[in-house]
């Protein structure tokens, strides 16, 4: 077991990680973080443009679109049916002060899902590493555009 030093809190993993820039590093595959915030709010991240994102409730019944057809077309269509707080590539659980807890992929193909005491990444296809931060929430998001662009490279702002 891992634990990760995360400043104010330690969040433990069976993967193996190295520290880098605004947070850890986890080998590629799937991963399981343990958490001390109990029912929080989970930032979900949507398959396509059109993909619901947005913060939920982790007590409350996830939102989806009512009608399976439908859903199929504004979703990933293999959670169509998927029970709990599920999303893509990248999620993060609320903690105190404005803090959140960041999991992002930083590879294609994965799902980031949470419940009262875990938030778990998992690679569909090619197994993915991962990226983890906690901190002010803007911060943690900003810290993981930074490890996909250094993953993934960038387009040029002027082209």
């Amino acid at each position: 077991m891992t634990s990760l030093d995360l400043g104010p809190i330690s969040v433990s993993t069976e993967s193996s990680a190295t520290r880098t820039r605004g947070g850890w590093l986890l080998n590629a595959g799937d991963v399981q973080l343990s958490h001390p915030f109990g029912s929080t709010t989970f930032y979900r991240h949507g398959w396509h443009s059109w993909g619901l994102t947005h913060w939920a409730l982790i007590d409350e019944e996830p939102v989806r679109v009512r009608d399976r057809e439908r859903r199929r077309l504004s979703d990933d269509p293999l959670l169509v049916d998927h029970q709990g707080h599920v999303g893509n590539y990248v999620g993060a659980i609320s903690g105190p002060a404005g803090n959140a807890l960041l999991l992002g992929a930083l590879g294609m193909d994965t799902i980031v899902e949470a419940t009262s005491t875990t938030l778990s990444g998992t690679s569909r296809g090619e197994p993915a590493g991962w990226f983890v931060a906690y901190g002010p929430e803007q911060d943690v998001f900003a810290s993981y555009a930074e490890a996909v662009q250094g993953q993934f490279g960038s387009v040029r702002q002027n082209p």
